[in-house]
């Protein structure tokens, strides 16, 4: 190389660099370089025209140091022990921040500087311009329109100057002069007013307030509002101190000063410094991110407390601090509404063409659902809502950590994208936390403590070290805690479930943990049957078994896949069936069915085979019929249990009624009767009751069968079975009306008030409920009847029209008769006269299809209705329920 090149001509900074440290901002005066005035402490940047720019941290810092030691070259490393803590930093982020120093520079009218890369070598930073130092300024607080409010006195800005520049504490109090660091907020805040408005309240009497919840929920975002609402509160200001980017401990108190502007002496004791500048202070400090340096923060909260009153203390963690004085925060994700609020203003913000809408309403709703309301998460599938449409991204959320990765340029890298979210806060627990962690995510449901400890346990983890790590996971926001029927269960968000999901296979701990999942679920149903049969109450039934139906599924999904266990799923089925609903029974008998094998207890497949006789009597009796010999000889040679062939007794006595065998339906029934005489009451005893009570109705006795169904309601109900006791009631009540349709509606709907969800069966029931009483309102038929049948129905006719189908189709169709829809009440009816018939049922709705008939006769001519019906019958499912709801059906359909 030349001699006359300049670069041999400047020596390496190195050895002073190593003496001279890292950069502090907080500490550093400003300087006056040509046509700038650059003031480290307040991160910005005065053009003599008036142009103010704010500079990020670390491109202040690097620039702070190439000016410090502009003509001499600085080397990468160089840089990453002044402006980066010492950390490994590769070229592509020192050449980020070097690449938006350059634009500042480009952006300076007199070229004041420039700032030039030597290849291979290092960085240094030339300028032409007279360097000097100049006063500091000062950011004041704004007035209420936004504007910045000016200095009282400007004798008191120079004493606050002097007292700043000459390191000793300010004294001065004015409201005038109180400063904040608060950056503008980024967008609209939604969902969260009540919170903020809490939390501001919370702080005019506590010290400290710490706002809790799980990465992505949105604590940073509620503190920076709550930090804006009270910024003219505090004399001295408010002071937003971010530590998400610090990994030393050491560094907090500085990260304190810095955000401060608190000049500390160099080789002060920091901590100390900061605490006794804030002693005679008043103003609000929002620790910002503190889970990673939590015990470093809480002792330097505590020391704060204690030494300066003066100041509020706004902390955001996944975990508490754990300190005296300390008041907690539960940041809860969003509710349904305001997450799609959220969803719907990003989206929107992301495309102004985009709108909420019929389209993509359904879908919307889903996405808020599927990602538990977080608002960070939705705010990412926000804004692929306009390229993608809803429907893709819902349909891609099994995939969320790919395609939730479009977080704001500006955020924090670990709010760049939802799998770093998780991520930051994973790698924060210890090897213990992190591996039940994984191993609760095989949970599809809730969990009890007992579970957990059944699951997650394994060798290397005893059941008292999974309940600690139960507690420190709830601590950390991780795993949340809800009260179901006055009882504690714990649960993952889904998205922590998918991500936990993830690190289970990673450690290939699936199949061990999903085997463990199943064979405690099997062993905790194991009772079902003989609880269910004596008189155990509904809600315990409820708290025990029902609330693990999720859970059961999953077992199932694993038990019944290659390679695995189908013994352990036809055990839980069989203990279970007894409280399964009709529809999803039958999928899993479908499936568990051709499983039963040489290794399959005759008990099991006993219990199995009377399941299927039961659903098949509800729905399809014909086929009932077919298979309920082989379930009682089944049952027969299995087990001395009078209750369970009682039950498959009956399941025969009601298809046979069903299908219009009466005569055989009785002998059945005196069977059963036999069975139970003398046996204590029972769930099966009463369904034996509700036998004898519907055979004499159908033979015309429907005064002797009111009080068999009377004493089997009351038998039920002396033990907690409210779900079978309302069942029979409403059987009762529709076999037996009270003559006057007043009294019955007022019947009708004191039953319906009655239903709880803690009654086993209150699906079903409310279904059947709300269809008579619509029924009845129909007969009725004034117009507010009718707006209240349609009302009533639409409230349950989801449920009503899965469990019930057409039955709850008939009274919609008399309610469309009675509002002038009689094209569609002769549909209606086309459709469900078809799927009667395919069930083969012929005694249950015989009179209720009699009265549509008689009306629809009433109201068209028979070449008109005979091809109402027929199209009808042709209908599809959805658009019948349209019909039912009053809505309207497009022709194609």
């Amino acid at each position: 190389m030349p001699a006359s090149d300049p670069i041999q001509r400047v020596p390496n900074a190195a050895p002073l660099i190593r003496q001279l440290g890292p950069v502090v901002l907080a500490r550093e005066t400003p300087v006056r370089i040509g046509a700038i005035l650059v003031e480290p402490a307040l991160r910005r940047i005065l053009h003599d025209d008036g142009r103010e720019a704010i500079v990020e941290p670390r491109v202040m810092e690097v620039f702070v140091i190439l000016l410090r030691m502009r003509g001499n070259i600085l080397s990468r490393i160089d840089l990453a022990m002044c402006c980066w803590e010492g950390r490994i930093v590769g070229d592509d982020a020192v050449n980020r921040v070097l690449s938006r120093l350059r634009r500042i520079a480009d952006g300076i009218a007199d070229n004041s500087f420039r700032v030039e890369t030597i290849t291979k070598v290092g960085y240094r930073l030339v300028t032409d311009a007279v360097v000097e130092s100049a006063k500091p300024r000062f950011i004041l607080a704004n007035d209420a329109n936004g504007h910045a409010a000016p200095a009282a006195d400007s004798h008191d800005q120079h004493q606050r100057e002097d007292a700043v520049r000459s390191g000793e504490p300010d004294d001065l109090h004015q409201s005038s002069m109180a400063m904040t660091n608060l950056s503008p907020v980024p967008g609209k805040l939604v969902g969260r007013e009540a919170e903020v408005a809490t939390i501001a309240t919370l702080m005019k009497s506590a010290a400290l307030v710490t706002v809790v919840g799980t990465g992505g929920v949105g604590k940073t975002r509620v503190s920076l509002e709550v930090g804006h609402r009270l910024v003219d509160t505090y004399e001295d200001g408010v002071w937003f101190v971010e530590l998400a980017s610090i990994t030393d401990p050491i560094l907090v108190a500085d990260a304190i000063a810095r955000a401060m502007h608190l000049n500390v002496p160099a080789s002060q004791n920091v901590a100390q410094i900061v605490v006794e500048r804030l002693r005679r202070r008043q103003c609000l400090l929002i620790l910002d991110n503190c889970e990673h340096l939590i015990d470093t923060v809480a002792g330097l909260a505590e020391t704060i407390m204690m030494q300066a009153p003066g100041i509020r203390l706004l902390a955001t963690s996944q975990e508490l601090l754990g300190i005296e004085r300390e008041q907690a925060f539960q940041l809860q994700p969003l509710t349904a509404a305001a997450a799609l609020s959220l969803f719907s203003e990003r989206a929107s913000g992301a495309d102004a063409q985009w709108v909420l809408g019929p389209h993509n309403h359904d879908a919307a709703v889903a996405i808020c659902k599927r990602l538990d309301g977080v608002p960070l998460a939705i705010e990412m599938a926000a804004a692929r809502a306009p390229s993608l449409g809803c429907d893709a991204v819902l349909e891609r959320l099994d995939h969320r950590f790919r395609i939730l990765t479009s977080g704001r340029r500006t955020a924090l890298p670990r709010h760049r994208s939802l799998l770093a979210t998780l991520d930051w806060s994973h790698n924060l627990l210890s090897p213990r936390d992190a591996a039940v962690f994984r191993r609760l995510s095989v949970f599809a449901g809730g969990f009890t403590l007992e579970s957990a400890a059944e699951v997650a346990g394994d060798g290397d983890i005893d059941s008292f070290e999974v309940v600690d790590a139960l507690a420190s996971l709830v601590g950390k926001s991780l795993i949340a805690v809800k009260m179901v029927h006055d009882h504690t269960r714990y649960a993952l968000l889904e998205t922590a479930r998918v991500y936990a999901l993830e690190k289970l296979a990673e450690a290939n701990e699936t199949d061990a943990t999903l085997r463990r999942l199943a064979e405690s679920f099997a062993t905790l149903a194991q009772p079902v049957w003989s609880q269910f049969i004596g008189h155990t109450r509904d809600s315990v039934l409820r708290q025990r078994y029902l609330v693990e139906f999720v859970n059961f599924h999953n077992v199932l999904d694993w038990a019944f896949g290659e390679g695995n266990d189908p013994e352990i799923g036809l055990r839980l089925i069989a203990s279970t069936a007894c409280l399964w609903d009709d529809k999803a029974l039958k999928s899993r008998l479908d499936m568990a069915l051709p499983l039963i094998g040489p290794r399959t207890p005759p008990a099991v497949r006993a219990t199995l085979l009377a399941s299927r006789a039961r659903v098949l009597m509800r729905l399809s009796p014909p086929k009932a019929l077919e298979v309920v010999d082989e379930a009682i000889m089944a049952v027969r040679e299995s087990c001395d249990d009078p209750a369970a062939l009682c039950d498959v007794l009956a399941s025969k006595g009601f298809a046979l009624w069903l299908t219009g065998q009466v005569a055989a339906a009785q002998d059945v029934e005196a069977e059963c009767a036999r069975l139970m005489d003398g046996m204590p009451t029972s769930r099966i005893w009463a369904l034996a009751m509700g036998l004898k009570a519907t055979l004499l109705t159908v033979n015309g006795e429907p005064h002797a069968s009111r009080p068999v169904f009377d004493d089997a309601v009351a038998a039920l109900r002396s033990f907690g079975a409210y779900g079978l006791a309302n069942y029979w009631q409403s059987t009762n009540m529709r076999y037996n009306p009270a003559g006057d349709v007043n009294v019955d509606i007022e019947n009708w709907r004191s039953v319906l008030a009655r239903i709880r969800p803690s009654d086993t069966s209150s699906d079903e029931v409310r279904a059947t409920v709300t269809s008579e009483l619509a029924r009845r309102l129909a007969r009725r038929g004034s117009e507010a009847d009718l707006d209240e049948a349609i009302k009533v129905a639409g409230q349950f006719f989801k449920i009503a029209s899965l469990i019930l189908e057409y039955r709850f189709l008939l009274p919609m169709a008399l309610v469309a008769i009675k509002t002038g829809r009689v094209a569609d009440a002769a549909m209606i009816t086309g459709f469900a006269d078809m799927r009667r018939r395919e069930a083969g049922e012929m005694a249950m709705t015989q009179r209720d299809f009699d009265e549509l008939w008689e009306l629809l006769n009433e109201r068209l001519n028979r070449t008109e209705l005979a091809a109402l019906v027929e199209r009808g019958a042709a209908l599809h499912h959805a658009d019948v329920i349209r019909l039912a709801m009053g809505e309207e059906v497009p022709e194609s359909n």
